[in-house]
């Protein structure tokens, strides 16, 4: 990974940790203007929004919002024009998120 790509993807990894994401669960690369992000997607329960997980309406707003500002605070940046998504527990359907059924 050539430096400008590493510090592309410390910039990725600091705004899913900005926004309480576990990304221990999650694998993050950079490629060119590219980000893609696959694993599974998991909300620490530490901001207000998260304290509704347990209703699953509440829970895809909950995620749908939280990603939506993930790739909105990525793009900001200038450097990622791309981000592709590969969750095991979640799907992007447009702007909709929908959650996985368990296999």
């Amino acid at each position: 990974m050539n430096p400008e790509d590493f510090r592309k993807l410390q910039k990725v990894r600091a705004v899913l940790v900005r926004n309480y994401v576990d990304t221990s669960k999650l694998d993050v690369d950079v490629i060119g203007d590219s980000a893609y992000i696959a694993g599974e997607l998991h909300i620490y329960e530490f901001s207000p929004d998260t304290k509704k997980l347990k209703d699953p309406f509440e829970q895809r707003q909950v995620i749908k919002k939280t990603c939506m500002t993930i790739e909105q605070e990525i793009r900001r940046s200038g450097d990622i024009s791309h981000i592709e998504w590969k969750l095991k527990n979640w799907e992007k359907y447009g702007s909709h998120w929908v959650k996985k059924q368990a296999v």
